[in-house]
């Protein structure tokens, strides 16, 4: 199974390092770096995971986890912020987040993050 991630992160360092490392585990890896560009990427194909970024330079990052939430439940989100808080955390698992990281991220606890996620929203087949 190709294991798909979207990662919505301003940060052109941080962004390239999570591509590298999860490409490196064999995971299929898009960016963006902004809403617009994000929101276009999730019409171009569904990832397993999104990683969102919260500030990014065309607005709040909640947004695409609202577009995501409309498109269906079986897409994982985890809200990756330096700026966070557990206010943010409340707001953003309320808003339909399933996860949420403090940057600097720590790369192989997010890919255990992302390896639960797409294991919980596709069970094996004939389980129930």
């Amino acid at each position: 199974m190709t294991r798909s991630v979207l990662v919505v992160e301003d940060e052109a360092v941080l962004a390239s390092n999570i591509r590298e490392y999860l490409e490196h585990h064999r995971y299929d890896v898009r960016v963006a770096d902004t809403i617009a560009a994000g929101v276009r990427q999730l019409e171009e194909r569904r990832p397993d995971v999104v990683l969102l970024d919260i500030l990014l330079p065309d607005g709040d990052g909640r947004r695409i986890l609202r577009h995501v939430r409309e498109g269906g439940p079986n897409v994982g989100i985890i809200i990756m912020t330096a700026f966070g808080g557990l206010q943010l955390a409340l707001d953003a698992m309320a808003a339909g987040a399933d996860n949420y990281v403090e940057k600097p991220v720590p790369l192989d606890s997010l890919r255990l993050m992302i390896d639960q996620l797409i294991d919980q929203n596709n069970p094996p087949v004939g389980s129930c």
